[in-house]
């Protein structure tokens, strides 16, 4: 999946199904409304997953970010990343590489 084609909200809503186990679209919707999470602009819900899951975030020129996961890493050689994601918002981008990197981990455990 694409993930860098989803509305904030959806990517939101994923993350909170991954997370906290909440799959229902009336809990969403509610936790929704009452501000309890914004993974894609709120950086105290963010941070602890960037922290957690090596999520590294760039700035590039033009204003936009680059959130990166380094799957190897030596100082021989260049780093390895598996995957990485482009916008003007560096929450944003580090969401979806997070989102992508749970699917990398599903898809190697398969």
């Amino acid at each position: 999946m694409d993930y860098s084609k989803l509305q904030d909200r959806q990517i939101d809503a994923i993350i909170a199904e991954k997370r906290y186990g909440i799959s229902s679209d009336l809990d969403i919707q509610r936790l929704f409304k009452r501000g309890k999470f914004d993974f894609c602009n709120n950086p105290s819900d963010a941070w602890p997953i960037i922290l957690e899951s090596g999520v590294e975030l760039s700035p590039m020129f033009g204003g936009e970010w680059c959130a990166s996961h380094i799957d190897s890493y030596t100082f021989e050689e260049a780093p390895i990343y598996t995957v990485q994601a482009v916008h003007k918002n560096p929450l944003r981008a580090a969401m979806v590489v997070y989102l992508s990197i749970l699917t990398q981990a599903k898809e190697k455990s398969e």
